[in-house]
């Protein structure tokens, strides 16, 4: 099977909208001289990772207020990843939440990096964490999807999805990803399902395929859709192409919705290469046992 190379994490970030925002609701004690060092430095668009490195350390950062605290290591790990040191930003994000558990930014980042990192069950549970904090945000249950696909939990990935479709429009990181994704994971679920020749997920997964393809035109997002297949199948390898075609097969004529046309169209794809002297009857019975 392919990567899930089609699929991207929402970024890293923090507009400094948001972070004035935070801050606004901050009230440090003026008195503190470090606390105030540190609440000049959060304010700053420009201050430098040495200079937050350094105050973050300092043993006087202990004692001011603990929300505080988490704000400045949030806003440190977004310093460590736009300066790609990703060594440092996953304990950043930990020391924000293990600080600030309310704080839904750092746990969605602090899940961001841990999928980048291929460590997805725990990617899950910080997406899980963000949405608890904020459930109209689409793109924690969209992060979450794609992990869940990481781990080869199809299903629970497009019932992610399905938590993402009615919030869509409200983030343009999520709007064409959506359909990327639904593309993929169905097929990917269908292409699991044929090969362990197991119907019922069979089924699921082309009644998937077929719904997110028809959101996917209503959207005008179809280029974005027929993307994701065609990664599919270019990153299969050869083995795998008969299957591919098979579950596409399968989308054709589940998608065909006059039964008298169905039934032409089935006779008409069996007969290409139905081999000769083998029996129709036995051929449907031996279907029907799996």
């Amino acid at each position: 099977m392919t990567t899930l190379a089609t699929l991207e994490y929402a970024p890293i970030e923090l507009a400094q909208s948001s972070i004035s925002e935070e801050l606004s609701k901050l009230k440090p004690r003026r008195s503190s001289k470090h606390g105030a060092a540190l609440f000049e430095a959060l304010q700053s668009a420009d201050v430098s990772i040495e200079e937050l490195r350094s105050l973050l350390h300092d043993p006087a950062t202990a004692q001011l207020p603990a929300h505080i605290q988490g704000l400045a290591w949030a806003l440190f790990g977004y310093a460590l990843d736009r300066e790609g040191l990703h060594a440092e930003v996953l304990e950043a994000f930990e020391r924000a939440t293990e600080l600030r558990p309310e704080y839904p930014d750092a746990h969605f980042n602090r899940g961001m990096v841990l999928g980048q990192m291929g460590r997805y069950q725990e990617a899950i549970e910080a997406f899980e964490w963000y949405s608890q904090l904020r459930p109209d945000d689409p793109e924690a249950p969209f992060n979450r999807g794609v992990a869940l696909a990481q781990l080869g939990r199809y299903q629970e990935a497009l019932e992610a999805l399905e938590r993402v479709y009615p919030l869509r429009r409200t983030s343009s990181a999520v709007g064409q990803g959506i359909y990327l994704a639904a593309s993929y994971i169905s097929l990917m679920f269908g292409l699991a399902a044929l090969k362990r020749r197991w119907l019922p997920d069979y089924e699921k997964a082309t009644d998937a395929f077929i719904k997110w393809r028809a959101r996917a035109r209503r959207d005008k997002q179809t280029a974005a859709f027929k993307q994701a297949v065609e990664e599919v199948k270019n990153g299969l390898p050869k083995e795998d192409i008969e299957t591919f075609e098979d579950f596409m097969l399968g989308v054709r004529l589940m998608s065909i919705r006059d039964p008298f046309k169905g039934w032409k169209a089935l006779g008409k794809e069996i007969s290409k290469d139905w081999p000769k002297d083998v029996s129709a009857v036995e051929a449907v019975r031996e279907q029907r046992r799996w």
